[in-house]
């Protein structure tokens, strides 16, 4: 039966007239022309195809009459035949038979004769036959050559074009059952219905609305799911998979084959998100694709299934990250503890983007001449994926779009959460991309926490914004520790009272910097009491960034005394040379003093080209550290020349006033004399704050956060900590209710320009951010159920409804 709100004449869809059209367009244009045009395309496409055994047989024979005319004629013989052509063609065009000519025979002698008696000359009939002889005896033997040539090549293309047939014409069907897709798609549907009917139909029940009629749930907004060949469509997504249809043959599931039997190969399972990105990636037509997926959706995974599948096709994967941390992790197809060797054994080259940029934003800006053709052909058939993109600037991502148009990259994928961090510098283009209606593919099952229901459950309510009520769920299960008084104490001493075993296999993530610092103090302090540190310890003074951007930097009240602004390279106008310079004093007038040996150099930060395609220009803080034998520490700087990469880990094998030698994770040992520069690179390295941590898996956290800090405790950075630990994880902070209060309130999201001049909602605030019951679908078990409904409380009893009463009116006329 019709849907009453799709227009039908209830047998047949709807036939509808455009305003356009101009009387009855005529479909068929005959049977003899359709005919006609069939039969002449068969036949050259059949010509086309078996014209090589034809070729081949042609051209043998010219080879071998050639070979048996050079061996068997003499130079006079070749005169006579040449003489029989010439008479033979005099004759067909009857001319006078009695014309007179000159034939030279092999003697030499010139005998006169008749144009028409030449064929019947002994020579000439000696010359001829030896010509017949010639071609009949090539032919054999080209036909002898040619015909088992041509029985081959026919079964030959009849067997690939069967392969090319099976492997193209894939269906469906033959990677699911059509009830069981049909099951799947009922569950997404039913699923998404309920929050629809939260959102929209507050107080009434799934049964309430699906017993009103369909035309007044329209008319309240709520969707209903159209079905084709009995299969339901994903809610909402008509139009999407109306457009998939029409795209039939372009290879979507020989791609999704391709993919599932590459990641059975290396012993990975694929799910329906990894899927559906790495077939929009590997058969999609967009160049550039978001690929939205949440932490712990198995990006790196997919990352190593596309790179077995386009290595097979010749095609190379180049994978970009924000930092090293992440490169390395690119490297190792997602192990971050794979040695520098493993990496480059895993195939995956992997840039930072700030390197990615350096290397091709120059030549591709030229657009022509030598440099611009060889980065052009060192990234031929080359597919770049941007992994964490919404740490991505729009600085950065304009650069890589601008490399992979005019380089004319095949593919050019942007991957990424934007629900987690985002870009230290301006922009958030991973989110707007989106918001604007830019290809997405989502990818929003949570593998790394599949093991613990809790921690799945907890991943799911960060994920949507429940910040306070995720707490509340950690707290009913006895993983938030509360301690007012010294909370980064606390986390310091319950990372210290675990085994040895134990402390490898559990990080401490914090939200800030700050508390980074001092816990890796007290940490230290505490290994030195049990003796896990040997030595007397060796002072040296650090650099740690500033963290400002590059619009910071060119404003005055950005420096501080005694910080240190390094010049990576000349800056011409502030009439710097590279180096290190002391920052002395903060004039008034927005001038900054500096000093490098003794000399003192003023310069305007204002007059810093902000347009500078190199991040010229650092600052930082300086930082006092004292380093044992056995100490974790990593490095804030990459040093090229020695292959360190910035964020690499390294242990300390002894430390002196003159030297410190260090063993890095690739076992490779290197001896620092003290004056070295790498030193003053070096930090404590027990624990990381949430933008070092945004992309890493542990097996355990301890996350430290506080209720006071009210610009680092946000919900996006909730989001990052809840989501790195796999099997256990605990909260550690000052005040619960205090810190649900401030994360329920505070998203921690950018406004984008779009946003401010309201051309574009990307983050849409909700009107009732902390309301417990709106909750996303979570596949919880039973248990964990009931643990969150006493969390949550009783259900709130439905308003009731107070129907309009006239007023009484109070007169004199009483």
């Amino acid at each position: 039966m019709a849907r009453p709100d799709a227009w039908s004449d209830q047998t047949r869809p709807g036939k509808l007239l455009h305003h356009s059209a101009r009387g009855t367009t005529p479909r068929n244009a005959g049977n003899f022309t359709r005919g006609s045009q069939l039969i002449t395309h068969e036949y050259l496409m059949w010509f086309a195809s078996a014209r090589l055994p034809f070729l081949v047989w042609f051209f043998t024979f010219l080879f071998v009459l050639s070979v048996v005319l050079a061996l068997r004629l003499h130079e006079h013989e070749i005169e006579m035949i040449l003489m029989r052509i010439y008479a033979a063609g005099w004759a067909f065009m009857e001319f006078s038979p009695s014309k007179v000519i000159n034939l030279t025979v092999p003697s030499g002698e010139v005998i006169p004769a008749p144009i028409s008696m030449v064929a019947s000359h002994p020579d000439v009939v000696i010359a001829w036959n030896k010509l017949t002889r010639a071609v009949l005896g090539s032919l054999f033997i080209s036909l002898f050559i040619a015909l088992p040539l041509t029985v081959w090549f026919v079964d030959y293309s009849r067997k690939r074009g069967k392969a090319i047939l099976e492997e193209r014409h894939q269906r469906g069907a033959m990677l699911v059952d059509a009830p069981a897709l049909a099951a799947a798609i009922h569950e997404h549907n039913r699923a998404a219905l309920i929050a629809e009917v939260a959102e929209r139909l507050p107080g009434k029940s799934l049964e309430q609305v699906l017993a009103m009629p369909l035309m007044e749930r329209k008319a309240a907004g709520i969707h209903h799911a159209y079905t084709i060949a009995g299969v339901p469509y994903p809610w909402r997504t008509e139009q999407a998979h109306a457009m998939m249809i029409g795209s039939t043959g372009t290879g979507k599931t020989t791609q999704m084959r391709d993919l599932i039997e590459r990641a059975g190969s290396e012993g990975w399972q694929l799910n329906a998100g990894q899927l559906a990105a790495g077939v929009a990636v590997l058969s999609g037509k967009d160049r550039f694709l978001n690929i939205q997926g949440v932490a712990g959706a198995g990006k790196s995974t997919l990352l190593g299934a596309l790179d077995k599948v386009l290595a097979a096709e010749g095609v190379k994967l180049v994978g970009l990250a924000f930092q090293n941390k992440m490169v390395a992790d690119l490297r190792g197809g997602g192990t971050g503890a794979m040695t520098a060797e493993q990496m480059r054994e895993a195939g995956i080259e992997a840039w930072t983007i700030a390197s990615f940029v350096n290397r091709y934003a120059g030549p591709a800006a030229q657009g022509q001449g030598e440099r611009f053709e060889t980065a052009r052909t060192a990234l031929q058939n080359t597919v770049i994926i941007t992994d964490e993109s919404s740490m991505v600037s729009s600085r950065d991502m304009a650069s890589l779009t601008m490399i992979a148009e005019r380089l004319e990259l095949a593919k050019a994928p942007f991957m990424g959460d934007r629900q987690q961090l985002s870009a230290i510098e301006q922009g958030k283009m991973f989110a707007v991309s989106q918001a604007a209606g830019q290809a997405t593919v989502r990818m929003d099952e949570n593998i790394r926490q599949k093991g613990s229901p809790l921690l799945l459950a907890v991943a799911g309510l960060s994920n949507e914004g429940h910040a306070g009520l995720a707490l509340d769920l950690l707290a009913a299960h006895g993983r938030v520790i509360e301690d007012k008084a010294d909370h980064i104490a606390a986390a310091a001493d319950l990372w210290l009272s675990l085994a040895p075993e134990e402390r490898a296999r559990t990080a401490i993530f914090t939200a800030g910097r700050d508390d980074r610092t001092r816990i890796n103090g007290l940490v230290q302090q505490g290994l030195l009491k049990e003796g896990s540190l040997t030595g007397p310890g060796v002072p040296f003074s650090t650099l740690q960034s500033a963290n400002a951007t590059r619009e910071e930097m060119r404003f005055a009240s950005t420096y501080r005394p005694g910080q240190v602004l390094e010049a990576r390279m000349d800056v011409r106008e502030l009439g710097l040379r590279r180096g290190e310079y002391d920052v002395v004093v903060i004039g008034r007038d927005g001038k900054v003093t500096l000093e490098r040996e003794g000399k003192r150099k003023v310069i305007d930060p204002d007059r810093i080209d902000p347009q500078h395609r190199f991040d010229r220009i650092g600052l930082y803080d300086r930082k006092d550290i004292t380093l044992h034998g056995g100490e974790t520490v990593f490095w804030r700087e990459k040093d090229a020349a020695r292959d360190i990469a910035k964020s690499t880990y390294a242990t300390v094998v002894s430390a002196t006033g003159h030297a410190v030698t260090l063993e890095l994770a690739d076992k490779r040992q290197l001896t620092l004399p003290s004056s070295d520069p790498m030193l003053r690179r070096l930090d404590l390295g027990y624990a990381l704050n949430a933008h070092m941590a945004q992309g890493m898996t542990q097996a355990q956290a301890i996350e430290v956060i506080s209720s006071r800090q009210r610009n680092l405790a946000t919900q996006r950075t909730q989001n990052v900590l809840n989501t790195r630990a796999t099997d256990d994880m605990r909260v550690v902070t000052n005040d619960l209710e205090a810190l649900k209060f401030q994360l329920d309130r505070t998203p921690g999201n950018k406004t984008s320009a779009l946003e401010t001049v309201g051309r574009l909602e990307v983050d849409a605030r909700p009107a009732n951010p902390i309301e417990p019951r709106q909750l996303p679908e979570l596949r919880m078990s039973p248990e964990l159920k009931a643990k969150l409904d006493v969390v949550l409380g009783p259900v709130a009893a439905a308003a009731v409804r107070q129907l309009p009463v006239p007023e009484k009116s109070l007169g004199l006329d009483l």
